[in-house]
């Protein structure tokens, strides 16, 4: 565990096996910003056809990026976005993106070497902020440890409130089809589709699944899925899944 100044700004660069291990974790640290680095969204691009749940979470994990960046300008995300909360201060969700990064010497390349060669970087750029690299892998963090590096596993007790796990669970309804045509039928609801720019959306009024939560992927198979859909809010009569094609 690292000791950390209370005053002092924290960053925490996440490792792609943390997502994987808890795609809500990046709700999991309170008020500080959360660093996602370009060698993890390349990572998470890559999981998306590999084995069954690793490309299932990444698909979710990559959905929940882009619908938290839809609303903001480049120059805002470049900023750093703020991350949603149910109550008290926000961190803020942060990229990076360095076009002439170099692989730490004498480290050969590879993702957990470009991984640290970012950390680095963004801890030699920010002196006024402690930069701690949080991962999963043993080996990686005896790595950072020895590149003078705060390094820390993600422990899943971290503090916080049901309602910010906002990307958790999944669920595979074999009948869905076409457009989800089957599910709405197996559910019997009424549903109002909606075609935008941004994707297609599904507003759905009737008795619903009682588990059914925010962030939940809705799908007809957990393996190269015809239909998939992302449910995004709720109101007291509707909810509206997002299907993204």
């Amino acid at each position: 565990m690292v000791r950390l100044d209370k005053k002092v700004t924290r960053l925490y660069v996440l490792d792609t096996n943390v997502l994987i291990h808890d795609p809500a974790a990046l709700y999991h640290f309170e008020e500080h910003d959360v660093v996602i680095p370009m060698t993890v969204l390349e990572e998470l691009d890559k999981h998306k056809n590999g084995i069954r749940e690793i490309a299932q979470t990444a698909r979710q994990i990559s959905r929940t990026l882009s619908d938290l960046t839809s609303r903001f300008t480049p120059e805002q995300i470049q900023e750093g976005i703020p991350l949603p909360v149910s109550n008290g201060p926000s961190g803020r969700l942060r990229f990076l993106c360095y076009t002439d990064l170099k692989t730490l010497d004498p480290l050969v390349d590879s993702p957990d070497n470009r991984l640290l060669a970012e950390t680095c970087r963004l801890r030699d750029e920010r002196p006024d902020a402690s930069v701690i690299l949080v991962t999963k892998d043993i080996n990686l963090r005896v790595k950072a440890a020895a590149l003078n590096v705060p390094v820390e596993d993600y422990l899943n007790d971290r503090a916080f409130d049901d309602l910010d796990a906002m990307i958790e669970g999944a669920k595979v309804y074999a009948e869905a089809g076409v457009e989800g045509r089957g599910l709405w039928d197996r559910l019997d609801v009424e549903v109002d589709v909606e075609r935008t720019e941004d994707g297609t959306f599904y507003h759905l009024a009737g008795e619903l699944p009682k588990d059914w939560h925010v962030g939940m992927l809705v799908s007809d198979s957990d393996n190269g899925a015809d239909f998939e859909a992302i449910v995004r809010s709720f109101a007291p009569h509707r909810t509206a899944p997002r299907c993204n094609y």
